[in-house]
């Protein structure tokens, strides 16, 4: 389970580059929401899916239907990726309702195996991994204990603009000074609080540099949006400004060659938000 579809697009695309180095294909198929339920349902029913890389929502949709649920019998892996990202979402009780439409933990067909990928451990998740991992799971750490997080080395700086009316002004002038410090090959995400904003600033941007602009927001359809991310990720320059529940790219898709990122917030308190320790 992923918690949104454009990861859920990146994991299927790295698992299909492992499976097909395999002597016997493996076929994998994607759930989520954005695109003609019906079509990849089909395209499920008919195959033999043994990896399938799932929005909770979605997921749930498939497990209502008794034929498909039942193909979930013989399950051996359950997988909860940035199971912290898929609770700030306020996907728990989604996720809950996977867990009761799936076979047990300890089922008679067999055991399945949990895992939970996660860059933190907030109390609520405690919910779902009792269901998820053993009681005797084993945690793993992929980062030293002694090394310094990631937040202590990237140099970061504050800006309060003292009405909305400065807003712009103040950006154009963050913008400007990150291309001339670039020298030109400046790659910028501009993270608004909605989606009118991200349109607005979209459109005026582009008559004031000479950068290429993206943009990405909940009004726009899904294969735009996906467009628009992969444009963004093979472009050496460019700014895009989006609207955080869409735009994924610094928390979980890998992007190269980022250069700045910057939050319009309208309170402080919105900067404990997962942007900013990763």
């Amino acid at each position: 389970m992923s918690p949104t579809r454009e990861l859920a697009l990146q994991i299927a695309a790295e698992a299909s580059q492992l499976v097909s180095r395999l002597k016997r294909p493996i076929e994998i198929h994607t759930a989520f929401g954005g695109m003609a339920k019906a079509t990849a349902l089909n395209k499920f029913r008919r195959g033999d899916p043994k990896i399938l890389v799932a929005t909770p929502g979605r997921l749930n949709d498939y497990l209502s239907e008794d034929d498909v649920r039942d193909r979930f019998k013989g399950m051996k892996t359950l997988i909860l990726d940035e199971a912290d990202r898929m609770l700030d979402q306020g996907f728990l009780p989604a996720i809950q309702q996977v867990l009761r439409a799936l076979p047990p933990k300890n089922s008679p067909m067999g055991q399945w195996q949990g895992m939970c990928f996660s860059a933190t451990i907030p109390p609520k998740m405690k919910e779902v991994l009792s269901h998820v991992l053993k009681k005797d799971h084993v945690s793993i750490s992929t980062i030293d204990a002694s090394e310094p997080p990631t937040l202590a080395k990237v140099p970061q700086f504050s800006v309060v603009i003292p009405t909305a009316v400065d807003t712009f002004g103040a950006l154009f002038s963050l913008i400007k000074e990150e291309i001339y410090n670039t020298r030109g090959d400046s790659k910028i995400i501009v993270f608004g609080t909605t989606a009118n904003l991200v349109a607005l600033y979209s459109k005026i941007f582009e008559n004031q540099t000479d950068l290429k602009i993206y943009e990405l927001h909940s009004r726009m359809s899904q294969p735009a949006r996906m467009k628009a991310t992969e444009a963004f990720k093979a472009a050496k320059s460019g700014i895009v400004f989006a609207t955080d529940g869409e735009m994924i790219l610094p928390l979980e898709i890998l992007i190269s060659g980022l250069t700045c990122t910057q939050s319009l917030d309208e309170e402080w308190t919105s900067l404990t938000s997962p942007l900013f320790y990763r």
